[in-house]
């Protein structure tokens, strides 16, 4: 290597040379140039953040028999239970982990870096990749970093978030105010209630004894607590609000009244100009910015328009679609309608008939109402759907059977291409797109695969353990999610 480096120098030395006529310092210069640059990457100087994180970021906590510990991605415990409680592990490769009412940091290796002192109880909300909220055992919480020293001592009832400008609701056990990273009162406590900082640095608050206003991070007024109800500014600048008799409409960062108070409910504006109102009677309908009734208030319910320019609505007990003139494009004439999928096609259920199909943007049945439920169509124009003996299979978008209704249930196909899927004996497992299983119907309990490719499971016995795509890993763990009842 060194020959190689010689060879080098004394190419950039020459080149150097002719350059700037000063050969001896450029050969000072480079050597010290390929020195640093040669040394070997794979030293604990040369790891990047990524290569150091390469193990630990693979390592998920698990219990076993009650107990915490970290198995990798293929199952293999990596650090035995022997904890009551343990949290993933932070960029730096360590974890907070309980044991013996005790919090302890550990190293991917398992091993102790760091015991606090008896007097943290509980953990609470990560502040950044270095520092967490704790609670002590006067009750109080604070904030500790990595050595569990308290960087804000724990003064406070309580510490929420702490937002991206640095900054956190906590309240001192009478007021809530906000503070910074060092536990400073950046805004004194004095509000019965505080909401989080919006994008635009405004943050809702309701002072002791007052109504709601407005402030910014500066601890000025932005608009005065006089207002009964009100919510976030919106990008076009206006808030909802309701005034002292409870009656909503919307004011700009002066408080002025750009929509009168005139209104029982209003929700916000979307992309099309529009704000769902209600009336005094309780009716649903669309204003305008000058409070124009755009869709009268005719409707007992009335969704959001989605991305097709069309809103659900109920009239006489039948739903239908309208566009944002209030028009029916869809008449109403189904009991039960869903949101439309990315290829303009919506489940909705036959008033007579009282089965569900799938109609297009004119309401023209693409598949006829023949099943008793269907779920989301996916993106490979699959839908799993039951029949009229209760049975569930898969069909496609002309409504033909491409995986016969034999399951007694089947959930959406996933990313992988797979869906979970129950037999008559109420046993889950995995099936393809063909109807095949690829997981047998074994367990009694499984959730979807996350990203790591691995979905929970649980037999019988109630052991648990992770499948992951390829094989199966017998594996006690500690949290687990069902999926939804049926």
């Amino acid at each position: 290597m060194w020959n190689k480096c010689y060879n080098i120098i004394k190419l950039m030395q020459l080149v150097m040379f002719i350059v700037l006529g000063r050969g001896k310092f450029c050969t000072y210069f480079f050597l010290l140039f390929i020195i640093f640059f040669a040394m070997p990457q794979n030293s604990s100087l040369g790891q990047t953040t990524k290569q150091r994180l390469s193990t630990c970021e693979k390592i998920y906590p698990l219990a076993r028999d009650g107990l915490y510990g970290y198995v990798d991605s293929e199952g293999e415990w990596k650090i035995e239970p022997n904890y009551s409680a343990a949290n993933p592990f932070l960029h730096d490769c360590t974890a907070w982990v309980q044991k013996d009412s005790k919090f302890f940091r550990i190293n991917s290796k398992g091993t102790n870096i760091f015991s606090p002192t008896p007097s943290i109880l509980r953990f609470g909300a990560n502040v950044n990749d270095d520092l967490v909220v704790a609670t002590a055992s006067n009750e109080y919480q604070g904030v500790i970093n990595a050595k569990g020293e308290w960087v804000i001592k724990p003064a406070f009832h309580s510490i929420k978030d702490f937002q991206n400008n640095g900054l956190a609701n906590a309240d001192d056990s009478k007021a809530w105010g906000y503070i910074d990273i060092n536990g400073n009162w950046v805004i004194p406590p004095r509000f019965r209630t505080v909401a989080t900082f919006s994008d635009n640095g405004s943050a809702v608050v309701v002072p002791l004894g007052s109504k709601c206003g407005i402030i910014n991070m500066d601890n000025q007024w932005l608009i005065q607590p006089t207002y009964r109800g009100l919510r976030d500014l919106q990008e076009n600048g206006l808030a909802p609000a309701a005034d002292t008799n409870g009656i909503w409409g919307f004011i700009n960062l002066s408080g002025e009244w750009i929509v009168q108070p005139s209104f029982y409910y209003i929700w916000n504006f979307q992309k099309n100009g529009l704000a769902k109102a209600m009336n005094e009677r309780g009716f649903l309908g669309f204003i305008d910015i000058n409070a124009n009734w755009v869709i009268q208030p005719l409707f007992t319910e009335l969704d959001f328009f989605q991305e097709n320019g069309l809103a659900s609505a109920l009239s006489e007990n039948k739903y239908g679609f309208i566009n944002t003139q209030g028009n029916w494009v869809i008449p109403p004439m189904f009991a039960a309608v869903g949101k439309f999928y990315d290829n303009g096609l919506v489940a909705v259920k036959d008033f007579d008939k009282q089965k569900w199909g799938l109609v297009d943007l004119k309401g023209e049945w693409v598949i006829e109402p023949f099943f008793t439920g269907i779920r989301n169509l996916g993106e490979n124009g699959l839908a799993s759907a039951r029949d009229s003996n209760g049975n569930w299979g898969v069909i496609n978008t002309s409504g033909e059977w491409v995986i016969k209704p034999e399951f007694n249930y089947i959930w959406d196909f996933n990313q992988y291409g797979l869906a979970a899927a129950r037999n008559a004996e109420g046993k889950v497992g995995f099936i393809n797109t063909n109807g095949e299983w690829v997981m047998q119907p074994t367990y009694t309990l499984i959730s979807n695969f996350t990203k790591n490719g691995l979905a929970r499971t649980e037999d019988d016995d109630k052991r648990q353990r992770f499948l992951s795509l390829q094989l199966e890993y017998r594996l006690p763990i500690g949290y687990f999610s069902n999926l939804e009842k049926n």
